[in-house]
């Protein structure tokens, strides 16, 4: 997946952005112990002031471990602005929602999300570390830990498309808007559909742009009442309205009453 090879790229290009003496929140990175045994190199990069924005992170690192004289331990750790916008690279990346090891070249890969950070541990198959070394590791950076942010559970949980879960920055169905959206895949016997909301709570004056800017591109709008608006591009069907304050809409390849439905069971939860 594009952003999961985005992420192994930026860890392994990280060799000119080495610092003496590298922290991420106050965390000194050359102290960060695994199983006892400190890092051997420190590779940093901040991205604060790249202009970088939404799901991707502020800050990244590479430490590395010499776990014996023939093997060695990386774990590549990135920082993001809160826990919404990590969970959110962690699962749209390929990497989440489980810790499952995935064998790759040789090398198992296994990654943690944790409150704000992203871990990913890249080890040899017969250097598997156990969940308490790992945890132990994960603990010693500020803001971790937690549960799953709470905007996640507003979102229908049955029939989630593994992996389905994204955060679009600025953009939704390829068209332009002024928010943050949450979006999550779905599927059952009938088909298969998708949900969104904004991350934050938009104006009347915003939900009234959005619309405006679908009427002007590739749908057309079927049906518009107090309570949502129904349009069609001629294959995707697409219900959105702003439910308490926040944006929220549901689309697919499926019929509108069925699609309508859909979205007024998840809209119960917001």
């Amino acid at each position: 997946m594009k952003c999961k090879a985005v992420l192994l790229s930026m860890l392994l290009a990280l060799s000119a952005c080495q610092d003496s003496s590298p922290t991420l929140l106050g965390v000194q990175l050359r102290l960060v112990s695994f199983g006892g045994i400190r890092p051997v190199e420190v590779v940093f990069a901040n991205f604060a002031d790249s202009g970088a924005a939404g799901t991707h992170p502020i800050a990244q690192a590479t430490l590395k471990y010499q776990l014996s004289p023939e093997d060695q331990m990386e774990i590549g750790i990135q920082e993001f602005k809160d826990p919404v916008q990590a969970y959110g690279y962690w699962c749209g990346s390929g990497m989440g929602p489980s810790r499952i090891p995935v064998l790759k070249a040789g090398i198992v890969e296994q990654s943690v999300w944790s409150g704000r950070w992203i871990f990913l541990f890249r080890y040899p198959p017969h250097r598997q570390p156990s969940s308490n070394q790992m945890d132990s590791l994960v603990r010693a950076f500020p803001e971790s830990g937690g549960g799953l942010p709470s905007i996640f559970l507003t979102m229908p949980l049955h029939h989630r498309v593994v992996q389905g879960t994204t955060i679009q920055n600025n953009s939704f169905l390829g068209m332009h808007i002024p928010f943050q959206m949450l979006e999550q895949r779905y599927r059952d016997e009938v088909g298969a559909w998708s949900m969104g909301r904004s991350l934050d709570g938009v104006s009347e004056a915003q939900m009234d742009g959005v619309l405006k800017a679908f009427m002007d591109g590739r749908f057309k709008i079927i049906r518009r009442t107090d309570e949502f608006s129904s349009m069609s591009n001629g294959t995707t069907q697409l219900i959105v309205g702003r439910v308490s304050g926040v944006f929220f809409a549901c689309w697919g390849r499926m019929d509108l009453e069925s699609l309508a439905l859909r979205w007024r069971q998840g809209s119960i939860s917001l």
